[in-house]
């Protein structure tokens, strides 16, 4: 216990001894030193801090239009103060002018209508109407005649590039046993236009007889003769595809030379260009008479309304016909003032 505080006392007396001696060194060194004073004072303290981020208001507002479209004016700008009821920008509405013009347009249209069928139709288009029918007659006068005279022209297509320019190589054409007097490489084909014959023939006689008695018959007779003109048209055309194959195998031999077989060919493309351009023509007529058909009909309802007047329902559907066209209007007004507020 002795040796432990002897040693404790030596070895606090060092450490004083050691702080002493370091502070006169420094002291020393030093040499003289004057004092510097600072007078404190009340004032504002200021302190800079750079700092990144994103600025938000304290308060926004979220702006809806009532009308979409494309902004044409804005009439503010960042940091503006604003009021309850400014106009903060516009929405480009040409489009909407012209189609409220359109709509004006069209209720005009709809209430002279309305007007017209009101007072009555006058004289004047009465006499306009009555010459549309006049009109309408005369070209389905025409159209009938145009259909009677294609009708007639397939038929004598077709009996010339049958009776003339296909029987010039056959037998007995115009008989039960009709004979192709062409060598063919095959027995089917021969047979096949051989049999086409006989049926042709009937149909060429019957359709003879159908165009004799074509007349002004009305048009329930023309009609059908000319229903019945294209499906001969068509049965014909068959048939000389099939004579056209045979023909133009053919090669030259004792019986039929070249110059032979050369006329052949040109009969039997001339006989088919004649037979389809009958069939496009008769298609063109029966066209043309359908429509005329139409027209005189309408012409004649139209004139039949004109000279009996209108009736209260007429009158009262034009009329809702033209309430309808003023609702449109106003609807399209409105989107026009709505984008004219924005």
């Amino acid at each position: 216990m002795r040796f432990f505080s002897h040693t404790s006392h030596l070895l606090y007396s060092t450490i004083a001894l050691g702080l002493i001696a370091g502070a006169s060194f420094f002291w020393w060194s030093s040499g003289e030193r004057s004092a510097n004073t600072l007078t404190v004072h009340p004032a504002e303290f200021l302190q800079q801090i750079s700092v990144s981020g994103k600025i938000v208001p304290v308060q926004s507002v979220d702006l809806a239009f009532s009308a979409g479209g494309r902004i044409s004016v804005v009439r503010v700008t960042v940091g503006d103060r604003v009021a309850r009821g400014m106009v903060l920008a516009s929405v480009d509405n040409a489009d909407l002018a012209a189609e409220v013009e359109q709509k004006r347009a069209a209720l005009s249209a709809a209430r002279a209508r309305y007007e017209s069928l009101l007072h009555g139709t006058r004289l004047e288009q009465i006499a306009v109407t009555r010459s549309i029918m006049a009109s309408a007659e005369t070209a389905l006068d025409a159209a009938y005649r145009a259909l009677t005279d294609a009708g007639r022209t397939a038929y004598t297509q077709s009996d010339d590039a049958v009776r003339h320019r296909v029987d010039q190589f056959m037998s007995n054409s115009r008989t039960a046993s009709p004979h192709l007097n062409l060598s063919t490489y095959g027995s089917r084909l021969k047979g096949d236009i051989e049999m086409s014959r006989v049926v042709i023939e009937r149909l060429l006689q019957i359709w003879q007889a159908d165009v004799g008695a074509l007349s002004p018959q009305g048009e329930g007779v023309i009609v059908a003769s000319a229903e019945t003109a294209a499906k001969n048209l068509a049965t014909v055309a068959g048939f000389l595809d099939n004579v056209a194959l045979v023909v133009n195998i053919l090669t030259p031999t004792a019986s039929f030379s070249q110059t032979v077989i050369d006329g052949y060919r040109t009969d039997i493309i001339t006989g088919r260009a004649n037979v389809n351009t009958a069939a496009a023509g008769l298609t063109s007529a029966r066209t043309i008479y359908t429509n005329a058909v139409a027209s005189l009909t309408t012409a004649k309802k139209n004139l039949e309304l004109e000279e009996a007047g209108a009736t209260a329902d007429d009158i009262a559907a034009r009329a809702s016909d033209m309430a309808v066209v003023e609702a449109d209007l106003q609807r399209v007004q409105a989107q026009y003032q709505k984008k004219q507020g924005n």
